[in-house]
């Protein structure tokens, strides 16, 4: 109750703020407000790409080794993919990370691990998020 009369006696004296303040005061804070909306609003989508990013990805991992923390930016399109190797003998976990643009690596990993390595893939999943596409593959060392 003591809060919400505190924040009605806020709300008040920035009334009477905004009405001491002259009309053409007014209108340049207001102004300013909204030149400043679009870059919350941009920051915003921003954190919001990367905590989903950062949420699939975990969700993708959940399987996997709970040690291993991983911050992706899916805001810069056009990026270098990303891959991550961890061996636990005889498993091998792969994480890719990619753009759309790259589809092919997913393939090419999983041809080099099959016929060059020798492993047997035992899941492999993946996990769409913008333009980042999060791959994820277990794999047993033959």
């Amino acid at each position: 109750m003591d809060q919400s009369r505190s924040n009605a006696n806020q709300s008040r004296s920035s009334d009477r703020m905004t009405e001491s303040l002259a009309l053409p005061d007014q209108l340049d804070e207001a102004a300013n407000y909204i030149k400043k909306l679009p870059v919350n609003v941009e920051k915003k989508k921003e954190r919001k790409r990367k905590l989903v990013a950062t949420s699939a990805f975990d969700k993708l991992n959940s399987i996997g080794s709970s040690s291993m923390s991983w911050s992706v930016d899916v805001s810069v399109p056009r990026r270098l993919p990303k891959l991550e190797i961890q061996e636990t003998s005889p498993v091998l976990h792969i994480f890719l990370v990619t753009s759309m643009e790259h589809k092919f690596m997913f393939h090419e990993i999983t041809r080099v691990i099959t016929e060059e390595a020798g492993a047997e893939i035992t899941h492999a999943g993946y996990s769409i998020v913008d333009d980042a596409v999060f791959h994820t593959l277990h794999c047993k060392v033959l």
